[in-house]
């Protein structure tokens, strides 16, 4: 587990890194519950400003196009026993840190009523940022 572990609510809220982290995305892997079972998940988590640049990219966009999204969970395929589940998460946060990381942690642990493929929620945002013009 990460050494930066929490006790939280009298149970260990942990993770360990298994892939790539950056200040806009991270790869870890914690257990939480799916349908009933106990499943091993592998989440990608990244910002959406990630998630904004990389879809400019994917549709050929040119640099500055306005993009709504909003944040998600995605499960893309279902769990198999004994293989890390895949879960992709995006969040509205401007850099994934440990905190944002636990935070993510519990959020998946704590929804009861995770699912097949994408599920956006909160307030969607549009991208990119409005340019401050209070000067």
């Amino acid at each position: 587990m990460h050494p930066g572990d929490n006790l939280e609510s009298g149970g260990r809220i942990g993770y360990e890194r298994c892939g790539p982290e950056r200040d806009d995305c991270a790869v870890i892997c914690f257990d939480g519950g799916f349908e009933g079972q106990t499943v091993s998940w592998r989440a990608e988590i990244q910002t959406l400003e990630r998630i904004y640049r990389s879809t400019l990219a994917e549709r050929s966009l040119p640099p500055g196009s306005p993009l709504e999204l909003q944040q998600f969970i995605e499960i893309p395929q279902p769990p198999r026993h004994g293989v890390p589940a895949a879960i992709h998460i995006a969040l509205d946060v401007a850099r994934i840190d440990h905190p944002t990381l636990l935070k993510a942690v519990v959020m998946v642990r704590q929804y009861k009523r995770l699912k097949l493929g994408r599920h956006n929620y909160g307030p969607a945002r549009t991208f990119p940022k409005p340019a401050d013009t209070s000067s």
